[in-house]
């Protein structure tokens, strides 16, 4: 089953370059999914101003740390080259509002969360347990619908 979109957190994409990460090969099996799939890839949006992809939060962190030659490199370059890419708007409704800031620490963090939120899929893929505990990751999924699961439950929900 094709999703529609999807927002992925850089550490998704940088694991499938670190052999000594435990998810480095389910990330790299979705991103070459994803490589030949039509997915969207989900960046933030300001819906008060027209989309360019260099206000994009997301997108900024992931060309500060994905760099040429890394396999999340050439998928971000090549779903931006297919046009592939679906501008999300970062504003959400009070409750989210108030239930990221309680829960996320990190700004960009609190973007990736935004972004699922008004995803069709409502789906962050995140390899970040730091930030995105089991308890928090419930949380979410049960009060406002978004489900973080790693790149292998992805990978076996698309299968």
């Amino acid at each position: 089953m094709a999703l529609e979109d999807i927002t992925i957190d850089t550490n998704v994409l940088e694991h499938a370059n670190n052999t000594q990460e435990e998810r480095c090969a389910s990330s790299i099996e979705l991103i070459n999914y994803l490589l030949t799939s039509s997915e969207l890839l989900c960046l933030d949006h300001q819906p008060s101003r027209e989309f360019k992809i260099e206000n994009s939060i997301i997108w900024n962190e992931y060309t500060s740390r994905l760099t040429p030659g890394m396999l999340g490199h050439t998928f971000i370059t090549r779903v931006l080259s297919q046009k592939r890419i679906k501008p999300v708007s970062r504003n959400v409704n009070q409750k989210a509002r108030n239930s990221f800031r309680q829960n996320v620490k990190k700004p960009v963090d609190i973007v990736f969360l935004k972004v699922a939120f008004n995803s069709n899929s409502k789906i962050l893929v995140s390899h970040d347990f730091e930030d995105f505990q089991i308890h928090k990751r419930e949380l979410f999924n049960t009060q406002l619908n978004i489900q973080i699961l790693v790149a292998q439950e992805v990978t076996a929900l698309v299968s």
